[in-house]
């Protein structure tokens, strides 16, 4: 096979995959020494003219402007032929825009973009890839198996032919039989080709950069990510058309790939080793024997890994040196923008299987007749792979249910003991203000009772002074006798001076009613012959005789209470 073309040195890459053996490649990288050219400075020594000591201040100011103003000048002449010559070029490049936009449409129409114009080196070179195995499954019309396990091309059951040990009558049977098995073949490949689907090509068209950027980033990080099946392909190598007709455009191994890729299980990417993708992968595995074929797990580290092996992979070795820029050669770094959340430069490639050489491309394989044995073993070798990776990421993904399961029943549990401690406190505020409720209605009650009393104190203090000024008078002479008839039916009698006022009357039953024990504190006066009533406010001061009390009254008492 023929070496890749030279690489340009770079800091060594930092994701290494971990194998039991490892090889050393090394990319020569020659420098260039750049000769200097000194560099001369000449220097012009001014000579001072001989000026006398008498010269004044004022001639050497006057030359000083005279030097000033002439350098403003020459500045002005140069400004002006510089923006002069500015618009000149301006002028000239528009009218070349000009001339030139036919020229540009002419060689679109003449030479219209490809498929793969303007697109990035690495982009490219996997586009490429992918446009090589979709001709290639075009030309081969590999046949996918049917789930009940058939899809054979001309679907006939497999008989003996002859064997040229009967008569005649036996050679004409066999060779009608023959006929008939030719024409059921016949029938059988035409509705085949009729309903042919032709499989997709499993392999990705995005560069390296961009595959591991969207493998990790779509992915948690506890979880497990799909493996990475990687196929190098050496158009060189006097073998590789062989194993890739018949070993990627396999029936079972596409049907297997599609699949997988379906379900998210694995990512497929391939490429050429003369692309700089390609040769960064051949380094980093340290690929000997083409073609290769690998499956690895890709986790980001999130930091600088020493480089170290441990891995072991099915038919060949790892290895454990990496040469290569961390953009892919200088082609994977425009990649790198849509996946800014992952850390590219810290991975951890763990090596699953392993075929290279002649592992793929053993001697059954060259032979289209006997290919079948080998495409079956390493179909085997890529579905135990890949169900034993699932089983991990099945029970990867459990792991991780099963603790977010439990974070959302303790949060749920937290959040219903902070609902029972939010509702005690409330209910304990709610008990607090009641109290405090009930203790200011208590003492307000109480304010209040204890007003009433002083009040009553006052007022029969009051009614006591009263009567002790009034006094009463003695029988004979002339006085008010008034009789009181109580809600209950008593009769009173008491006698008061004719000048007494009103208030005196209504002192007498407060202190009575105090002395005797009948609770009627709001009362009222009134009588029958003539109809009056009497009102302690509008008539508290009016004697007796004003309001006809004198020289004696019947006066009824009323509970205005009651």
């Amino acid at each position: 096979g023929a070496t890749a073309p030279q690489r340009r040195p770079g800091p060594s890459h930092n994701h290494e995959p971990h194998s039991s053996a490892s090889g050393s490649h090394a990319d020569n990288a020659s420098s260039g020494h750049a000769a200097a050219a000194p560099s001369s400075s000449s220097s012009a020594n001014a000579s001072t003219a001989g000026v006398p000591s008498s010269t004044p201040t004022t001639n050497i100011n006057h030359n000083v402007m005279g030097s000033i103003n002439n350098i403003s000048n020459a500045t002005g002449r140069s400004g002006g032929l510089l923006s002069l010559l500015t618009l000149l070029l301006k002028l000239v490049t528009i009218i070349l825009r000009i001339s030139i936009y036919p020229l540009m449409k002419l060689s679109f129409l003449a030479f219209p973009p490809k498929e793969f114009d303007g697109l990035a080196a690495s982009d490219r070179a996997a586009k490429s890839f992918v446009a090589l195995v979709k001709r290639t499954i075009s030309e081969v019309r590999p046949v996918i198996p049917n789930e009940d396990g058939g899809g054979g091309r001309d679907g006939s059951d497999a008989r003996n032919g002859p064997d040229g040990s009967t008569g005649g009558d036996g050679r004409q049977e066999q060779q009608q039989r023959q006929s008939q098995q030719h024409q059921q073949q016949q029938q059988s490949q035409r509705r085949w080709q009729e309903h042919y689907v032709e499989p997709s090509c499993p392999f990705v068209s995005t560069g390296y950069t961009s595959t591991l950027a969207t493998l990790l980033s779509g992915q948690p990080r506890e979880d497990m990510p799909p493996l990475l099946l990687v196929y190098l392909h050496s158009p060189l190598h006097r073998q590789s058309t062989e194993a890739l007709r018949n070993l990627l455009c396999n029936g079972n191994i596409l049907n297997l790939l599609n699949t997988q890729s379906g379900e998210g299980n694995v990512i497929c990417f391939g490429a050429n080793v003369h692309t700089p993708d390609g040769a960064r992968l051949r380094d980093l595995f340290g690929v000997v024997a083409f073609p290769f074929l690998a499956l690895v797990s890709v986790k980001s580290t999130g930091r600088r890994r020493s480089p170290s092996g441990g891995g072991s992979g099915n038919g060949g070795n790892g290895d454990n040196n990496s040469n290569g820029d961390n953009d892919a050669n200088g082609t994977g770094n425009n990649n790198n923008g849509n996946h800014s959340n992952v850390d590219l430069n810290n991975l951890q490639i763990d090596l699953h299987l392993r075929l290279e050489g002649s592992a793929l491309l053993s001697p059954p394989l060259l032979s289209p007749s006997n290919s079948t044995s080998n495409s079956n073993q390493i179909h085997t070798h890529l579905l135990a792979t890949l169900n034993h990776h699932t089983q991990l990421r099945t029970e990867t993904l459990r792991r991780r249910l099963a603790r977010q399961e439990e974070i959302r029943l303790r949060q749920e549990q937290d959040r219903e003991y902070q609902e029972a401690l939010l509702a005690d406190q409330l209910r304990e505020i709610a008990r607090r203000e009641e109290e405090e409720s009930a203790r200011r209605e208590e003492e307000e009650r109480e304010e209040r009772e204890r007003r009433k009393v002083e009040e009553e104190e006052s007022k029969l203090a009051k009614a006591r002074s009263l009567l002790e000024f009034a006094g009463e008078p003695p029988a004979g002479g002339t006085v008010a006798r008034v009789r009181f008839t109580l809600p209950n039916g008593k009769k009173v009698d008491r006698r008061f001076h004719p000048g007494n006022n009103l208030k005196a009357v209504y002192a007498f039953l407060t202190v009575y009613f105090h002395e005797e024990g009948v609770e009627l504190k709001n009362f009222g006066l009134s009588t029958n012959f003539p109809k009056r009533s009497f009102s302690l406010e509008e008539e508290g001061e009016k004697t007796l005789e004003e309001v006809g009390l004198c020289p004696q009254a019947v006066v009824m008492v009323q509970d205005l209470d009651a």
